[in-house]
């Protein structure tokens, strides 16, 4: 403290003071002139004599403020990076923490998928075995059956295999006419065996046959044919133009009397035979329809040629009622629209009365008894079919896909 207050001392107020000192002492021997022939003197006794400015406080201030504001700022941003490096020191660990239980996690569903694949697999193993073991078993059977078999016995098998394409003649092809046929062939087989406990069955098969002439024959072709035929021949109907009454005659007597009384009456029939001899006046009672337009006449050949193209079509699904009804229809607008006088009209209309009474529906026996009872006699149980495994086992591309969706799923956890 005492060299800072020493040195303090020396500063230019102490020298300045040393300086005028020497100036007082020699006043007496060189004392200055304040003339203007001296001006260098002048400016140095003017700046020593100035006094020195003190230091402001609001400027230390600010001054220790910026500085504790630096070094703030220095503390924080080290810290922050302190901070951060903890963070990313933490995220590191986390994510090395998930990715070892991810693999965990992978190598221990691999092992579940590995010892379910093989549980599945052993198990269906099993099953197929056991199923090929049951059908061989059953070819075995069937196989000793035949080598026990006499040559009867094929026959039988000839009249049960008739017997099941007699029936499905009749249900996919609706051909009464086949089945019976087949039928009959399948009796003539079970009669070549010569054994009365067939009889059961051949009577069936009778009733079988007897049932299936009851049933109409089907014409639908017949009747298709025949409509496509007369749909072409509608062009050509004459169409019913006016309707003009029949005139009204009336006959009169016009002979002349001998008595000069009646001149008078004979004036009267002497003008009317001259009217007649030169104009003829008709009369017609009745109400006279106009002619119809070239595209009415039209409209009406094409309404009725849509009419019989309704009735082929329901002739064809074996609609009963609605091909009835288009036949009246036709029937109707043939009578109303055109010449029933023509000769076509009639003979069209006389075609239309004939295919009316054709059948195109009936209803076939929903079974055959003879089929029935064939299969009871033979009683051969029928090969199973393997089924396919309940439980599909995982393929590789499975496994592939599982393993992926648990990564999907382990990278959304991340």
């Amino acid at each position: 403290m005492t060299d800072s207050s020493s040195s303090d001392k020396n500063t230019p107020d102490s020298t300045l003071k040393s300086t005028e000192q020497p100036t007082k002492k020699n006043a007496h021997v060189n004392k200055p002139t304040d003339s203007p022939s001296n001006p260098v003197r002048t400016s140095a006794r003017t700046s020593l004599a100035s006094p020195k400015q003190p230091i402001s406080k609001t400027a230390l201030v600010s001054l220790l403020l910026s500085l504790f504001t630096i070094a703030g700022v220095a503390a924080l941003f080290y810290w922050h990076q302190q901070h951060a490096s903890e963070q990313k020191t933490a995220i590191n660990t986390q994510i090395q923490q998930n990715n070892e239980q991810f693999g965990q996690q992978v190598t221990q569903l691999l092992r579940q998928q590995q010892v379910d694949s093989q549980q599945q697999l052993t198990s269906a193993l099993a099953e197929i075995t056991a199923q090929h073991d049951a059908r061989i078993a059953q070819l075995n059977a069937q196989i000793s059956r035949l080598e026990q078999s006499s040559p009867e016995d094929w026959l039988l098998h000839e009249a049960n295999y008739l017997i099941r394409i007699a029936s499905r003649t009749i249900w996919f092809e609706r051909d009464t006419q086949a089945a019976i046929n087949l039928l009959k062939d399948a009796d003539e087989r079970l009669k070549a065996l010569d054994s009365a406990e067939f009889l059961s069955i051949r009577q069936l098969i009778r009733a079988d046959i007897e049932a299936l002439k009851l049933v109409p024959e089907l014409t639908t072709e017949e009747v298709t044919l025949t409509l496509m035929a007369l749909e072409e021949q509608i062009a050509q109907l004459p169409l019913a133009m006016a309707d003009i009454p029949e005139p009204i005659e009336s006959e009169e007597d016009l002979t002349l009397s001998n008595n000069t009384a009646d001149w008078r009456e004979n004036l009267a029939k002497t003008w009317q035979r001259f009217k007649q001899d030169f104009i003829t006046i008709r009369r017609r009672s009745g109400q006279v329809e106009p002619l119809m337009s070239p595209a009415h006449q039209q409209n009406l050949k094409e309404n009725l040629s849509l009419t019989l193209q309704q009735a082929q079509w329901a002739a064809s699904k074996e609609n009963n009622t609605l091909y009835l009804a288009s036949l009246n229809k036709a029937q109707s607008w043939l009578l109303t629209y055109f010449d029933t006088n023509e000769s076509k009209t009639i003979k069209f209309n006389q075609a239309l009365q004939v295919l009316k009474n054709e059948t195109i529906e009936f209803e076939l026996p929903s079974s055959l008894q003879s089929l029935e009872a064939i299969k009871q006699h033979m009683s051969e149980p029928e090969l199973e079919t393997l089924p396919q495994p309940q439980t599909p086992l995982n393929s590789p591309t499975q496994q592939k896909e599982q393993q992926n969706d648990i990564s999907e799923q382990h990278g959304d956890v991340i």
